[in-house]
């Protein structure tokens, strides 16, 4: 079966591609499972304080959750977990999903008790295991077997499935029968997708063939129980992480997965020869403040500093250790560099790698970036991991980088132009940053010509802070209002004020609720950013994900699902928003990057094919950079205010991943593929590619020619080092730009998981006997050859299931049965027999093979019995059991 993939006339570079969608519950169901389930789980720690996940954590499972399916076609790439049946339980593969969850669960234990408690991976593995914990209930006969509970198996044991040779519906594919009566089974989803194997029964296909197994959606047999199991699964799944004996205890572990003080104290340093007296300011602030929050509720999930230098940066130090962090920072030390840029970007892309999602960077150089033309792939791996990074500049050595502008405006961070002893009065900016993760209210870019400006920032209820940063090339004065009137003073109580030579940083604590007024008066590029703290134990108002959305999917499965890269212009596109916290309304707009309203949009909740909480809506985009922001009255009655924090821009060029996979080998070359479609004036692009990992080593072409509506493929050539941790993540930024139009560009980011240990290659496996000959039903001895290790680790071959295209028994009275023996070994025997009376028989021995360190791969051979010597093998592949003798 052949289609284009859905929701092409959006990515209408999408290739023709063998689709094999692996259905599941509605990718909004999946995240209304996800929500509920997560909302109601507590945990006490050691010290008696009892916890929950925070809503930014519960968000980031469920959108694992939701891209377990890969992102649906949007995406425009065949990818293999569409048919991985071991994510779905599909195929009645519950050997491969149930051994799926035991090692996700393994390693979220695994990666929150490490060291370096690693949150933010574990939530997306925990998001990974719910989608296929809750497909066990959409896809499986549990509802029908009449067990109302959910199964405590599931990541506990692996259990296997029924043999092919069981029918399941023997009568007809979409009902119940034979031992699917008295059995747990799953229906089948392989094309065709209407004719599963004989007795199998199918999943079910709207408008095609309806009456399957699957409990996908409302309206479908056993939906609420299907989906009430699955919830109290999930919540078991959770719980059985939260008692393990490594985690019940630990603090750190239980805080890491809940999402608790889910922040960053991050920090990328230039460190050649002029920065000396820089590094030591940053030296005693860093120092004390860690030291202030070491062991509180305010101690960040990791700290992390990246030192950059001209010809070399790093290494890169991401670590949950206070005490390794300030060994690694008290360290740092001035040298090199000679010529004045230095190497800024390739910096903050190996930071942004290693950096927790929604961390916040502060850069801190007196020089500008050699490399500025990454300044785009560098806000675009921001951006996608919701990284804000801020800029504290010092010029002695040049001006003002437009690449350090365009990084900190595209992410929503700040940049502060400083003199050399103001080094240390930045971190009023970045103490606020830990604990609990500030969010944006208010946030403006532009510039002034000796005027004064005025700025509204409502503040609402249960604020334990809101944090005013302005800078400007050339202050006159910068003061903030309260609602009463009166100016913020440094004498208040309640306020920090530092006065910098070009801006101001204030810090209100406990603010009354009401609009507070930002007064900036000057001249030249001015930034205003105010920034909230929701007080304890009161969730605040969050609106931290807006994302362009396409629908795609199968039909009756269909889901949003967001698009690559930056929207098109010219015609109506789809925004999807994601608004938690006590808030009675919610009106969004689209404003611009200073902050002026260009228009209201209606996003609404309760849509099709979303989950019911998702606020989705069209509007056309506006010809100008722009960013969305909500308001609205809180449950208090209180006037609030929320801007997402990155800068969007209508496109007339679109990017799309065309390959399909989504893992790096350490030390070998991958070619990584996109597509690219010129959907405005004809014109030449140039094509930027940078990585983390140092790992880009070509891109071929560098440029293209397109004219309007014509399409392209580029790629891209990534070759980690070989001393690359095995499970490393790394992110692949690429970006078009037209060569006369720098508004004409567009681009994507894939993140690939790096793998130093390749799997054996199983391309070459063949059978030591091929034929069987003469058929006098005596066994007779199989090997499974040519199967190699690329990194040359000795192989073990196991063989996990034999099957023929004949029945084992009822082919005449000189029938004999079983036909192979050897499943679980490596040697096996097959009976040199078969039907006289048809074409010859077909064996397929199915195997695993794994090199001892963790990798493996699976792979078959076949071996015929042909009904003549001599004769070619022409017998087609089969589903009978050959190791079983069914009565």
């Amino acid at each position: 079966m052949t289609k284009k993939c859905v929701a092409c006339a959006l990515v209408v570079v999408c290739v023709v591609c063998v689709v094999f969608p692996a259905s599941a519950f509605k990718p909004g169901i999946h995240v209304e499972i996800s929500n509920t389930a997560l909302a109601s789980i507590t945990k006490t720690l050691p010290t008696g304080r009892s916890v929950s996940f925070t809503d930014t954590a519960i968000r980031e499972v469920a959108a694992a959750n939701e891209f377990t399916d890969c992102g649906g076609a949007v995406l425009c790439a065949c990818y293999s977990c569409q048919a991985d049946t071991t994510r779905h339980f599909d195929d009645e593969d519950f050997a491969g999903a149930s051994a799926r969850l035991v090692a996700l669960k393994q390693s979220i234990i695994a990666k929150i008790t490490a060291s370096s408690p690693d949150g933010t991976s574990a939530r997306k593995d925990l998001g990974g295991a719910f989608h296929t914990v809750q497909d066990f209930y959409a896809h499986s006969t549990r509802v029908e077997s009449g067990l109302s509970s959910f199964d405590s198996l599931l990541g506990n044991s692996t259990f296997g499935g029924l043999p092919l040779s069981v029918a399941t519906c023997p009568s007809d594919p979409g009902v119940l029968g034979g031992a699917g009566l008295t059995s747990i089974t799953s229906g089948w989803f392989k094309v065709p997708l209407c004719a599963p194997p004989a007795g199998k029964c199918r999943h079910g296909v709207a408008l095609v063939c309806p009456n399957g197994l699957n409990k996908d959606e409302p309206g479908r047999p056993n939906y609420d129980a299907a989906r009430a199991l699955a919830t109290q699964a999930s919540i078991d799944f959770v719980n059985q992480i939260l008692d393990d004996p490594s985690v019940t205890g630990n603090t750190k572990a239980i805080k890491a997965l809940l999402g608790l003080n889910n922040s960053t104290l991050g920090m990328v340093i230039d460190t050649t020869g002029s920065m000396g007296d820089i590094i030591g300011q940053v030296k005693a602030q860093v120092t004390s403040i860690v030291n202030s929050v070491v062991g509180t509720d305010n101690e960040p999930d990791q700290y992390l500093l990246e030192p950059f230098n001209d010809p070399f940066t790093g290494p890169v130090t991401a670590t949950a250790d206070a005490s390794t962090f300030l060994g690694q920072v008290n360290g740092l030390f001035a040298s090199g560099g000679g010529d004045c840029p230095e190497l800024a970007m390739q910096g903050l892309l190996e930071a942004i790698n290693k950096a927790d999602d929604n961390a916040t960077l502060f850069l801190f150089t007196d020089a500008s970036a050699k490399d500025s033309a990454l300044a785009g792939t560098v806000a675009q791996a921001a951006v996608a991991k919701k990284v804000q990074i801020n800029f504290a500049l010092f010029g002695s050595c040049s001006p003002i980088d437009p690449g350090f502008l365009n990084v900190a405006s595209q992410t929503g961070g700040q940049l502060l132009f400083l003199q050399r002893p103001e080094a240390g009065n930045v971190f009023p900016l970045v103490a606020p940053q830990l604990g609990a993760h500030p969010f944006t209210i208010a946030l403006s870019r532009g510039v002034l010509a000796g005027t004064e400006r005025e700025f509204l920032v409502p503040v609402d209820s249960k604020l334990a802070a809101v944090i005013f940063s302005v800078g400007i090339d050339s202050k006159t004065a910068v003061n903030v209002v309260r609602p009463s009137g009166a100016l913020v003073l440094p004498t208040d109580a309640d306020a920090q004020i530092t006065d910098l030579s070009s801006g101001r940083l204030l810090t209100l604590n406990s603010p009354q609720p009401g609009t507070y007024r930002v007064q900036v008066s000057g001249s030249g590029t001015f930034s205003v950013l105010a920034e909230g703290r929701g007080a304890s134990g009161f969730a605040p108002i969050l609106f931290d994900s807006f994302q362009f959305v396409a629908l795609a999917g199968r039909p009756a499965h269909e889901g949003f699902f967001p698009i690559p890269g930056q929207p098109l212009l010219g015609s109506a596109q789809k925004g999807r928003a994601r608004l938690v916290g006590p808030f009675s309304s919610a009106a969004f707009s689209v404003v611009s990057e200073s902050g002026d309203l260009l228009q209201n949009i209606s996003l609404t909740a309760n849509q099709p094919d979303a989950a019911a909480t998702d606020l989705l809506g069209d509007f056309t985009l506006p010809s100008q950079q722009f960013r969305i922001a909500v308001n609205g009255l809180d449950a208090s009655g209180n006037q609030y205010q929320r801007v997402f924090n990155p800068l969007f821009a209508g496109s007339t060029v679109l990017v799309t991943v065309a390959n399909t996979t989504d893992t790096l080998t350490a030390g070998a070359t991958t070619a990584v593929a996109f597509s690219v479609q010129n959907l405005g004036p004809s014109g030449t692009f140039s094509l930027v590619a940078s990585d983390g990992l140092h790992a880009v080593t070509a891109i071929n072409p560098t440029t293209l020619t397109l004219n309007s509506g014509q399409s392209a493929t580029f790629q891209v050539s990534m070759t980690p080092p070989r001393s690359t941790p095995d499970g490393s993540s790394d992110t692949l930024s690429v970006k078009i730009t037209s060569t006369t139009d720098p508004a004409a560009t567009n681009g994507t980011v894939q993140t690939f998981t790096v793998v130093a240990n390749r799997p054996p290659d199983t391309s070459g496996a063949r059978p030591s006997v091929s034929a069987l000959w003469p058929p006098n039903q005596k066994m007779v001895p199989v090997f499974i050859l040519g199967v190699t290790d690329p990194d040359g680790d000795p192989v073990t071959i196991t063989v996990t299931a034999i099957t023929q295209n004949e029945p084992t028994n009822g082919l005449g009275s000189g029938d004999a049965c079983p036909d192979a023996t050897g499943v679980g070994s490596s040697s096996i025997t097959l009976r040199a027999e078969r039907d006289g009376g048809a074409k010859g028989r077909l064996y397929t021995i199915f195997f695993t093979a794994t090199d001892g360190r963790g990798g493996s791969s699976q792979g078959s051979v076949s071996v015929v019995v042909p009904h003549d010597e001599g004769t070619p093998p022409s017998p087609a592949a089969g589903s009978f059991d050959s190791t079983t003798c069914p009565l």
